[in-house]
């Protein structure tokens, strides 16, 4: 399973979030520090994650000018470590905002243990 495939986060962010979701994003991206090296791209799924949660990665990859991303159909392709920054700090913004039920807190705290 791929960190960007867990279409309940992404479903809460989009209804906690609602149109703020790509600003949000963008700031994720725009915290994001790419290391050297080669990553495995990760496809994110426009029937995985939902339509307005697709949109919204979409719309702040493409503000953010990133070029770290292919847009094919039905998908957008990122690297691994940008999927798992965006991942973990939408988990974190859910969990702080009270906005998280007990199984996204558990992932968390699951990836925090390393497990």
């Amino acid at each position: 399973m791929t960190p960007l495939s867990d279409g309940q986060l992404w479903s809460l962010a989009c209804e906690a979030y609602g149109d703020d979701l790509p600003v949000i994003l963008r700031s994720l991206l725009s915290a994001y520090e790419r290391r050297p090296g080669l990553n495995n791209p990760i496809r994110v799924h426009r029937s995985v994650i939902g339509v307005d949660g697709f949109t919204a990665l979409r719309e702040a990859l493409v503000t953010q000018r990133s070029n770290g991303f292919h847009q094919l159909d039905g998908c957008l392709e990122i690297r691994e470590p940008l999927a798992w920054h965006l991942v973990r700090h939408l988990q974190q913004k859910l969990i702080i905002d009270g906005h998280a039920p007990a199984s996204i807190r558990d992932q968390r705290f699951a990836a925090d243990l390393g497990l």
